[in-house]
């Protein structure tokens, strides 16, 4: 079985689940289960949590690993096609405070650059509107009670 691949191939073939590991030449970016990272088991990019649900980190760390993220999301593209399928944001995976807070925190930013915004007035609010819902559905996947 093929284990190394293109930064493309190998996002595609970590949304398939058919094989359990996998990584580019470099070993820069790679998967175990359903875990894909960049640079090492420290930056988590996305998590197969069920047959219908990923979730995806929204931290950011470099350059590479940003274009490594931007394979992962192309490579979920027919996932998201699917009318059953969920996508949860996080900053982390498993620190479930720390995402309310960060989800929070994004929320009175985007309030805070309305206030002060004499343009772009409509993206804020967009922006507001995204963080809430991500916050909303991350609540609900975990179970969580209201913030």
């Amino acid at each position: 079985m093929k284990t190394v691949f293109n930064n493309h191939e190998i996002a595609k073939v970590w949304v398939e689940q058919n094989q359990e590991h996998g990584k580019n030449t470099t070993g820069s970016i790679f998967f175990e289960g359903p875990s894909i990272y960049s640079y090492g088991y420290h930056f988590e990019m996305a998590r197969i949590l069920d047959t219908d649900t990923v979730q995806i980190s929204t931290a950011t760390y470099s350059v590479t690993t940003s274009a490594h993220q931007s394979h992962v999301l192309q490579a979920l593209v027919p996932f998201h096609k699917r009318d059953d399928s969920h996508t949860i944001y996080s900053l982390t995976f498993d620190d479930h405070t720390r995402n309310i807070e960060h989800f929070k925190r994004k929320i009175e930013e985007f309030e805070g650059k309305l206030k002060r915004a004499r343009t772009r007035k409509d993206d804020y609010k967009m922006s507001i509107g995204w963080q809430e819902q991500c916050m909303k559905n991350y609540m609900e996947y975990y179970k969580l009670d209201k913030a």
